[in-house]
């Protein structure tokens, strides 16, 4: 059975994470700008530890709203849709997969379970993935702060629509998952209970 999921939590800590490490890694080129390394050290790490925080947790949920759509006719496992994330070069294309590739499989879902429930639009998710892929996203904001440089990183501006995208979807792919709490995620049929409400946030 599909598990629903605390919006709140989710939205909150993936958007809090991903805007407090923008905003601490902003003021780190600033302190950079004037020659003042130690601070702008110690805000570097702060904002790549907020990174690693919501990067973490949008990892999470990836995982969660694979599991959602499990019924044996999914593209991949929860566990390969983030396990894959992790090796280099095969992780720019399996992107378009366990991000990109979502909406159809969960609006595919729906069809076969006969699930009179709102679709998800593929176009921020494609747009999520191209972006992440591209050579100066957040990687290279990172280490062009670490490593001193002076002047505002294209890595720095790319981050920002990135964080955006990523807070507007979390918060679009927990109502997905909880429209599909309590239903069925294995052969034997959709759960005929009512739906009406199944926009209500989970806490």
């Amino acid at each position: 059975m599909a598990e629903g999921i605390s919006k709140r939590f989710f939205v909150r800590s993936i958007a809090g994470g991903l805007f407090l490490g923008y905003a601490a890694m902003l003021c780190a080129f600033i302190n950079f700008a004037t020659f003042d390394d130690t601070p702008a050290l110690i805000l570097a790490i702060l904002g790549a530890l907020f990174y690693l925080y919501g990067g973490i947790c949008s990892l999470v949920l990836i995982y969660k709203m694979w599991a959602s759509v499990q019924d044996g006719d999914a593209r991949t496992t929860p566990g390969r849709a983030v396990g894959l994330l992790f090796i280099p070069l095969l992780n720019l294309w399996w992107l378009f997969h366990s991000i990109a590739g979502f909406p159809k499989d969960y609006n595919d879902y729906l069809s076969r379970h006969n699930l009179e429930l709102p679709r998800l639009e593929p176009h921020l998710f494609v747009a999520l993935s191209a972006l992440l892929v591209c050579p100066s996203g957040i990687t290279a904001t990172l280490t062009r702060a670490v490593e001193g440089t002076v002047h505002i990183s294209q890595g720095l501006f790319i981050s920002l629509p990135i964080a955006i995208i990523i807070s507007i979807l979390s918060y679009r792919i927990c109502d997905a998952i909880n429209c599909l709490a309590g239903r069925p995620t294995a052969e034997g049929g959709p759960d005929l209970h009512d739906i009406s409400g199944h926009f209500r946030e989970r806490e």
